[in-house]
């Protein structure tokens, strides 16, 4: 019932749909991060470093996008058939 309301939905434009998503898990213990990603969607790690009087941000992707026009997704997805 779910992917007829959705085709239904989308119509013409329902090959452009998906799924993604982000799971981070830390294990305070160990001191360590499980992360994992599905699709065009990623982890980012933000970082507060000092500079002079202020202080700025930079950013630290954790995961990348798992997206059919890249090289290696697009030849997992090849030898899945």
């Amino acid at each position: 019932k779910t992917d007829d309301d959705i085709c239904r939905a989308l119509g013409s434009q329902v090959e452009y749909s998906g799924s993604t998503g982000v799971a981070v898990v830390m294990d305070l213990a160990k001191r360590e991060l499980h992360i994992g990603n599905v699709g065009d969607s990623r982890a980012v790690l933000g970082q507060c470093v000092p500079d002079g009087e202020f202080s700025r941000w930079e950013s630290h992707a954790l995961t990348m996008d798992h997206r059919p026009d890249g090289p290696e997704e697009r030849e997992r997805i090849e030898l899945s058939g």
